[in-house]
């Protein structure tokens, strides 16, 4: 019933306004607090609901006097016939004495539907909202936050009593907060403020950038800075040199916090080693200023699949070590159309606050306590600062590969081969030099390079190319993309072949080890050299994995007999790939026969 109630009011403003989806959500919002404010005498005569004379009238300059500077994007001039909607609010008066919806589920329900739309900033989901304000901890005497996504923690903890500072970044934002708050009744924030916090922050007193006890932030995703944002800041915020949006972000919640901060970012940027990103987590980790990394679900936003991790920042005490949680598994999924949707929240806190009681109380369901991992320093550097949770919390099958290392003699991949990673070669319309290039598409079910290559000619890059042409034994590991997929060249498949950048060619140098090219690439086949492969993959978009991580993965040293038995598995996969060949031509021979006459 009140889905009903609202969905009448945004079907009537869709059909009669020529508004877009979001604005039509905002005037439906509009038309309630106008009531609202009516009844609670807060409008001048002339812009409140005065019976159906001018009612279309006074409506609109409601809009326009309390929300100043925000306009529609209209397909056409807002114009409201004083009939139909004189009709329309006398219903919604009547369901609200009636108590068949309240204004707090109007700014629900419409929240609901910009959520389910897809196309808003504005889309801190309420589990969201429930995690970032629970894993908040101390006296929290003001809370910071900055950028739009975030009015939702100030509107949760506004609700709770807590004075709450938003820095928010465009006028349409700015006033869909304000309708959200006026309509909840909220009167614990106490400011509101149009404007990008990284490039231009206005909560600033004498002496600077004011500061607030606690910050909690859904910063915006895929953010890119111009190079002046950081080199002309006045505050002094940005000692990296980074265009990336993450880190600006970071350094300016750091900058106008005083004890914690809460925030969100992308999986991508947790793996990232570039020159400011790196920098900026080597501080954080010798400050001893991160304290938890939190993996979460992927598709908790409709309009976006990246997942997503919480990082908890704390001045009050140097941490020692980093907490890693994976909450990423199926036990905290539940499904919601297309959405997923964070569940068993609590235990995700109780696992940063250390509550092992309450895992204890319940047979620590799921092996929970073994989701939870605190790395030293040591361990981060020892991973090149890659701050994924993944690299630290450790499935079964990942501890079992570590146990079989462990109890066996190993020995780095760069230690026994060469690595190359091949360049692209520009293909010159008057090259004379010809090179075939073979890429996943000409890679067959057992790792081999059949078909035609495609076809490169060049004068000015022959060299480049002649350094990664294709050699028997070589090994070839993808790295981007289909990452886990290995080829093994037991006979050159063209003159001048070369592999394409989505590969990593690993070349054996006999004359350091006495291992087979044909157990390397077996035991990459196997699932102890998938798993390796698979631990060392990083993105989101596109998972990529790196040419140190390659270099330093530990390969068994394999025994003569080990060596043996790859060389007969190998043997024997050739030759029932070529039965199943040979099955497959018999039976398009037999299909195709004219058995007729």
């Amino acid at each position: 019933m009140k889905q009903q109630i609202f969905y009448s009011v945004v079907d009537f403003f869709r059909k009669s306004s020529g508004l877009d989806i979001r604005d039509t959500l905002f005037i439906s919002q509009a038309l309630f607090l106008w009531l609202k404010l009516t009844d609670e005498e807060q409008l001048d005569e002339d812009e409140s609901f005065q019976g159906s004379e001018n009612i279309s009238e006074h409506f609109e300059k409601f809009i326009h006097i309390f929300y100043d500077g925000y306009k529609y994007a209209t397909r056409r001039p807002l114009k409201l016939d004083d009939e139909s909607l004189n009709a329309l609010v006398e219903k919604i008066k009547g369901a609200l004495d009636k108590g068949l919806i309240t204004y707090f589920e109007v700014v629900e329900i419409a929240f609901q539907m910009s959520l389910n739309e897809g196309r808003f900033e504005i889309n801190a989901p309420n589990e969201l909202v429930e995690l970032g304000c629970g894993l908040i901890d101390g006296e929290v005497r003001d809370v910071y936050c900055p950028f739009s996504a975030s009015y939702r923690f100030a509107e949760a903890l506004g609700l709770e009593g807590k004075e709450c500072y938003l820095e928010v970044n465009n006028v349409f934002d700015h006033a869909w907060i304000k309708i959200s708050y006026e309509l909840k009744d909220l009167k614990h924030y106490r400011e509101l403020l149009a404007s990008d916090p990284v490039t231009s922050p206005v909560l600033i007193d004498n002496s600077g950038l004011r500061q607030f006890s606690h910050t909690i932030a859904l910063p915006p995703f895929g953010v890119k800075y111009p190079k002046d944002v950081a080199t002309s800041d006045m505050f002094g915020r940005f000692p990296e040199k980074s265009l990336m949006g993450e880190v600006l972000q970071l350094r300016h919640m750091l900058a106008q916090t005083s004890e914690q901060i809460v925030t969100f970012v992308a999986s991508g940027f947790l793996s990232r080693t570039a020159a400011g990103e790196k920098q900026f987590k080597q501080d954080m980790i010798k400050q001893g200023l991160l304290h938890a990394v939190i993996a979460l679900p992927e598709k908790l936003f409709n309009n976006t699949a990246i997942p997503v991790n919480a990082l908890i920042f704390d001045k009050r005490k140097k941490a020692e070590s980093v907490l890693f949680i994976d909450a990423s598994g199926e036990h905290f999924i539940k499904k919601e159309g297309k959405r997923n949707v964070l569940n068993n929240i609590s235990e995700i806190i109780s696992l940063y606050h250390g509550d092992e009681d309450a895992f204890i109380e319940y047979n620590n369901p799921c092996g929970l306590l073994d989701l939870a991992v605190h790395a030293s320093p040591e361990e981060i550097i020892k991973n090149d600062f890659n701050l994924l949770p993944s690299r630290y919390v450790l499935s079964h099958e990942q501890k079992e590969l570590n146990r079989f290392l462990a109890n066996n003699e190993t020995i780095a991949l760069a230690d026994i081969a060469e690595l190359i990673g091949p360049q692209a070669i520009k293909d010159e319309m008057d090259g004379e030099a010809i090179f075939y290039e073979y890429g996943l598409s000409n890679l067959n079910d057992i790792g081999e390079f059949v078909g035609e290559g495609k076809t490169v000619t060049t004068n000015s890059q022959i060299s480049r190319a002649e350094n990664q042409i294709l050699q028997e034994n070589d090994i070839l590991i993808v790295n981007k993309g289909s990452v886990g997929k290995v080829a093994f060249v037991e006979q050159v498949p063209a003159e001048n072949a070369m592999p394409s950048q989505a590969f990593t060619i690993v070349r054996v140098n006999r004359r350091l080890s006495d291992i087979e090219p044909v157990a390397l690439f077996q035991y990459l086949l196997s699932p102890m050299g998938q798993l390796q492969l698979e631990s060392m993959a990083t993105g989101v978009t596109v998972t990529m994995i790196g040419t140190k991580d390659l270099k330093n993965m530990r390969i068994p040293v394999f025994s003569q007999q080990q060596t043996e038995e790859a060389r007969q598995r190998r043997n024997k996969v050739k030759q029932l790939h070529n039965q199943l060949f040979e099955i497959e031509q018999e039976i398009k021979q037999l299909n195709h026969k004219n058995w007729v006459n």
